[in-house]
């Protein structure tokens, strides 16, 4: 038997079919370098409080089932081997929810969608037994970085269902995973840009920072719980769930249950200047991106914010030593796709350059030496 330590657990995780849907694992063929992981299946106990003349509770009953928590992972450059992959592109992907796109020189755009819809399998190799969480949605990422570290990414999950001996993958499925390792995005190599939307960012709107994170909240719904919903083919359940899987104790379906948020947070190490209180004060619509290449650009990896907002410029001081600045900013919706309703019509994806940026961010990533040479899912 094996023995329950985390330095040889695995993660391997895919998009799952679009049908038969909600509920139904797929095959592994994405590892994903994990540093740790929290989720946890929760069963609700129903108790018995009926009054029968005795002191001691008689009965408990199960409830629902609620499987959520959290991964952490170190963002990489995406490894291929065969037809396997190793990084983190996947879930950033699934957690944008748009179908990504690649062009020409293998740059991946990571896009946006109103209503997310594709759950992935996630499998832990816990050695003792193999944890296959079923259709798991998630509620958005947090990236950040700080200098001497790399990048990490955080993501909060919902799932379907946990099975601990895993029906769909197991000892032969992560045998597969051949690809293993790839360089990871390093602070070191980021370069941080921030100006108006008069024209487009070029080197003299570069700026210095020592740390940032941005927070994406896709607002997706909690568990929730209901009777089964009458479906007579598998996915045509008015919940999105699977009507041969979905059971009465077992989740539905997350759905966008509001707007998304996203929050751009990010540090200067010294205080030198007032240009970031002043566009704050004027409510001057901004834009920012952050981005890495190193190899002679053959790995690159850029986060592209067309429009944003600064709400909070701080400079605290609790010590003589130098200060530094705080500055909260928000990210907001570009308009769509219509060149007529975009606010900055300066910024594109790698796809084409007329193509514009509609949302409030996009992600790209490149590793044209080993990496994806296809779209990330179709």
């Amino acid at each position: 038997m094996g023995l329950g330590a985390g330095y040889p657990l695995i993660c391997g995780s895919v998009i799952e079919a679009a049908s038969p849907g909600w509920g139904t694992a797929a095959t592994i063929t994405n590892r994903i370098p994990v540093n740790k992981e929290t989720l946890t299946e929760a069963i609700k106990m129903i108790e018995d409080m009926s009054l029968r003349g005795l002191a001691g509770q008689d009965a408990l009953d199960l409830g629902e089932i609620g499987v959520t928590g959290e991964i952490e992972t170190d963002l990489r450059y995406t490894l291929k081997s065969g037809n396997y992959f190793c990084g983190s592109d996947l879930w950033l992907a699934a957690a944008m929810g748009g179908s990504p796109l690649i062009n020409a020189s293998y740059v991946s755009t990571l896009l946006h969608t109103e209503s997310p819809t594709r759950p992935v399998t996630i499998v832990f190799d816990k050695k003792v037994s193999y944890w296959e969480f079923v259709s798991c949605m998630f509620k958005g990422f947090k990236i950040s970085g700080k200098v001497s570290e790399e990048l990490k990414v955080s993501f909060p999950v919902v799932c379907h269902r946990l099975l601990r001996t895993g029906t769909t993958n197991g000892a032969t499925q992560f045998t597969n995973l051949a690809a293993n390792g790839g360089k990871r995005v390093l602070f070191q190599d980021l370069t941080f840009r921030i100006g108006d939307a008069a024209n487009a960012l070029a080197a003299g709107d570069a700026l210095g920072i020592n740390e940032f994170t941005l927070d994406f909240n896709s607002n997706l719904s909690d568990p929730e719980y209901s009777t089964p919903d009458y479906a007579t083919t598998v996915g045509a359940g008015t919940h999105g769930d699977n009507a041969t899987t979905h059971a009465q104790r077992l989740t539905l379906q997350p759905a966008r249950n509001g707007k998304r948020t996203v929050m751009l947070d990010f540090t200067l190490p010294r205080y030198q200047s007032d240009a970031l209180s002043a566009w704050c004060e004027a409510g001057t619509e901004l834009q920012v991106d952050i981005k890495s290449s190193i190899d002679s650009a053959a790995r690159t990896f850029s986060i592209l914010c067309p429009r944003v907002k600064l709400e909070k410029v701080d400079a605290p001081v609790d010590s003589p030593a130098m200060f530094p600045v705080k500055v909260k900013a928000r990210l907001l919706y570009n308009g769509g796709t219509s060149s007529a309703t975009l606010h900055n019509d300066y910024m594109t994806n790698s796809v084409t350059t007329t193509n514009k940026i509609p949302d409030e961010f996009q992600i790209e990533l490149l590793n044209s030496t080993d990496g994806r040479t296809a779209v990330i899912w179709s």
